[in-house]
Formats: structure tokens, sequence, C-alpha cells
């Protein structure tokens, strides 16, 4: 159940940018639109209350470009389809359980990802009340569910961790660092996701109020980045 606990409708995304963690860099880097480029997230700067958390398994595939499933609350719940999006067409490359096709998946290289819709408290890069979305994987999305991290949390980014895998390869995880928002971020945190779930509505996706109660199962993906 996400933080406001409401579905109306909507059409544009309210989202003002997708992150995603760099491994290399150890930081949450995001495409600018208005400068074509990639970049990197203050995270000295950068905090956020945690919206609503969602699950869905994506990944790139030479042969069909990108594939991914609808986001949801819980894979397990009832079947999904995942489709590859190359040169505008889709195709379904897989559709069934999770559970059933999920070994399939991940020999195709598409994997469960862990994604996460927050408001901006306070950060450099966007205004306070923005909508952001983590889109997690690999060490990232491992350090999130460790950190216990719940709807209506505030979290900010602690310094990275590197990891040495052996005397020639090493990367760098995130830390969170999470707290409780005072009374008037969380109700505006409330008023902010009722936008959200207009627009969850609005693309007509299936959401289950059941949360995912052993995502142990679900990300064991052998590369840890």
């Amino acid at each position: 159940m996400s933080l406001s606990n409401i579905n109306m409708k909507a059409v544009k995304s309210p989202v003002a940018a997708i992150l995603e963690w760099d491994a290399m860099e150890g930081k949450f880097r995001y495409y600018d639109t208005e400068s074509k480029q990639r970049k990197f997230i203050d995270d000295t700067t950068f905090n956020f209350v945690v919206l609503d958390q969602l699950s869905n398994v994506s990944g790139w595939v030479s042969d069909l470009g990108v594939c991914r499933a609808e986001e949801t609350h819980n894979l397990n719940a009832s079947p999904i389809e995942v489709k590859s999006w190359k040169d505008g067409k889709s195709t379904t490359v897989k559709k069934g359980m999770y559970k059933d096709i999920k070994d399939g998946l991940k020999t195709m290289g598409i994997k469960y990802r862990k994604i996460v819709y927050g408001m901006i408290v306070f950060s450099d890069e966007f205004s306070t009340g923005s909508i952001v979305k983590l889109d997690l994987g690999g060490c990232a999305m491992s350090q999130w569910i460790e950190s216990n991290i719940n709807d209506g949390n505030e979290v900010s980014f602690g310094l990275a961790e590197e990891v040495q895998l052996n005397k020639m390869v090493s990367y760098k995880k995130p830390t969170f660092k999470v707290s409780t928002p005072t009374e008037d971020v969380l109700s505006e945190a409330k008023e902010i996701d009722r936008e959200l779930q207009e627009f969850f509505d609005s693309r007509k996706q299936k959401v289950s109020v059941a949360k995912e109660e052993n995502v142990s199962e679900e990300y064991d993906d052998d590369v840890p980045f």
C-alpha cells in the first residue's frame, strides 16, 4: 500500500528524473533532459521522503533491446508479461508467474529491480516537492532492502563503500541514512503521493496491496553491481 493509499486519474508522469546507481563512480546518476547529458547527484545535499515502493524486472538483450515488465507491488501476486521495445515496437518476451519464468529471464540478463518513488525535501538538482524515481538493481537494491526502509521514511545518501572483489576489480555500493520527517514534511509528502497515485491509475497499472514478504528469493543476482 502506498503512503496515501489513493487511486485517481492523471495523464502526465510527475517524475522529474530517474536515478540509477553508478558502481564505478560511487554516485547516483540521472539524465538531464535540458542539457541532454548524464549528471551525478550531489549526495551531500540530497534528501527525500519515500512515497511508494514497487518492483519489476528489466534488462538489455542484444537482439531484443530493452526488456521489462510493468511495475507492481508484488511480482508473485499474478502473472507478469515481459516485453521488449525496439524500433518503436513491443514484443512479448515471456509471460507467466514470476517464480516460473525468473530463471529463464535471469539467463537472458533480465533481472529483478526495486523501484522507489520519493519526494524531494532538499536537493541542489531538483526543487522541493519534486518526485524522483530510484531504479535500483544489484548492490544498490541489496543495500536498500537490507536497510529496511519504509514508505514515509526520510532518506539521505551516505558515503559510498568500496568493495574489493579481487586484486583487479572493485566497485562501490551506496549507503542510506534513514530518519523520521517532520509532520509538515510528511503531510506534504502525502499530498504529493496523491499525484503519483493518479499517474499510476492513469497508466492502468494493476497494483497489489500486498508487499513482498520474502524478497531474498527475488533479488538473487550473481553480479553485485
